[in-house]
């Protein structure tokens, strides 16, 4: 196959990120999503198509539970009593989960990496530009009842603080000059999150940065331009904390029932509970979950209110034996990166793909507590680096070797 055909399909799947991205973020300036969604599905459909037909794929036997998987859901949606809010979600669902088979396939050398990592530069430049375009305006409405104002769907900021994990993760490809441009747009990132105050994304740079410290410090001593960007966002955070201390206290004030309530009074937690009790009912509905796959909206605890999470999404329409291979995937992933990681010995791109690995799906699971499942930026963003690292781990490294290109030196 010549090698346009594989950049076309390397550039193609980024700006179709780019784009679900940026119509997540406007969401709610459309008065008719079907018509915009119709477009986004369709070239979602032309790609995949193109990549099937076109590609001699590889496809190892991780990469293939996951398609499994997509089958067995498939196959419940028929059960749906609503099949127009289930075939739309799992739609969402699918074209997210495939960039799996992306990142594998055509991102899984050490220069695609760097693909990943200038786009989420750019990707992120974008976003900052609409969001804070339409709180300028104050176009969209206010989340939590505070003074800052959007178009899009409350779960699209997740996607922000992914974003950032990516620039981190894949910041040993990066130049000087884009490694002090990402600390610009870090620092906008965090400012934009404060101002929204979404508790998701918060948790998964909190986790992204702990896991850093705690498990990749070789990272932070290595690349030092990186040690030092990372001292010089908290020193601007604490120096423009009082630009910021009245909108923060704000905000917590706003949230504050949410964070000294219970954990069994939590919306979420309710909502899991309520699933598998409602599941348990029946042996069918244990195994196999309702058949009501992504459909929701009513069922368990609110009247307007579709189940939040992935884990009670899964559980709900797949049972018990959809949630363990679908989460067992994830799992599956994560002990190969950890596995790896050890093992990497002096090899310092292989450490520092598989600790890409295990940021995002870390970071994945932490998006599953609030719907990522409804957004196609989320699920195709972690979805290509988990398979972008995965490809690396399997085949990307020992060809890389064979080529006789250095692997225990940075780009950088």
């Amino acid at each position: 196959m010549k090698k346009g055909y594989y950049n076309i399909v390397q550039y193609a799947s980024v700006i179709l990120i780019l784009l679900s991205f940026t119509i997540e973020l406007n969401m709610l300036s459309f008065s008719d999503r079907s018509k915009i969604l119709s477009v986004l599905y369709g070239l979602f459909i032309v790609l995949y198509l193109f990549i099937f037909t076109m590609f001699r794929l590889k496809f190892p036997k991780t990469e293939k539970v996951l398609l499994l998987f997509i089958m067995y859901l498939a196959f419940l949606c028929f059960f749906s009593s609503n099949k127009v809010v289930t075939f739309n979600y799992m739609a969402k669902f699918t074209f997210g989960l495939l960039y799996f088979v992306i990142g594998y396939n055509f991102f899984y050398r050490q220069e695609d990496i760097k693909i990943i990592g200038k786009s989420a530069l750019i990707i992120l430049t974008i976003g900052l530009l609409i969001a804070f375009y339409n709180n300028l305006i104050q176009q969209g409405i206010s989340l939590y009842d505070n003074d800052f104002f959007g178009q899009s769907l409350a779960t699209t900021y997740n996607t922000f603080a992914l974003l950032i994990c990516v620039m981190l993760v894949f910041s040993f490809t990066f130049t000087t000059r884009q490694i002090y441009y990402s600390v610009f747009l870090a620092i906008l990132t965090l400012l934009l999150l404060f101002l929204v105050f979404k508790r998701s994304p918060l948790l998964i740079l909190i986790l992204a940065a702990a896991t850093t410290l705690l498990f990749n410090a070789d990272l932070l001593k290595v690349n030092s331009k990186m040690r030092r960007s990372l001292v010089l966002i908290l020193l601007i955070l604490v120096i423009t904390y009082p630009i910021y201390e009245k909108r923060l206290s704000e905000n917590l004030q706003v949230r504050q029932a949410a964070f000294e309530s219970k954990i069994e009074d939590q919306p979420r937690y309710k909502e899991n509970l309520g699933v598998f009790q409602r599941i348990s009912d029946n042996p069918v509905t244990l195994l196999f979950g309702t058949g009501e796959v992504f459909n929701s909206k009513g069922q368990i605890i609110y009247r307007e209110r579709m189940l939040h999470t992935d884990y009670a999404n899964i559980l709900w329409g797949g049972g018990v034996v959809g949630f363990l291979v679908y989460f067992g995937f994830f799992i599956n992933l994560l002990l190969v990166f950890i596995k790896t990681k050890r093992k990497s010995g002096r090899s310092i791109m292989l450490n520092d793909m598989s600790f890409a690995g295990i940021i995002m799906v870390q970071s994945y699971f932490a998006c599953a507590l609030s719907q990522a499942w409804t957004s196609i930026s989320v699920m195709s963003l972690v979805m290509l680096v988990c398979g972008a690292t995965y490809g690396y781990i399997r085949f990307g490294h020992n060809e890389q070797i064979k080529n006789r290109k250095p692997l225990n030196e940075r780009s950088l």
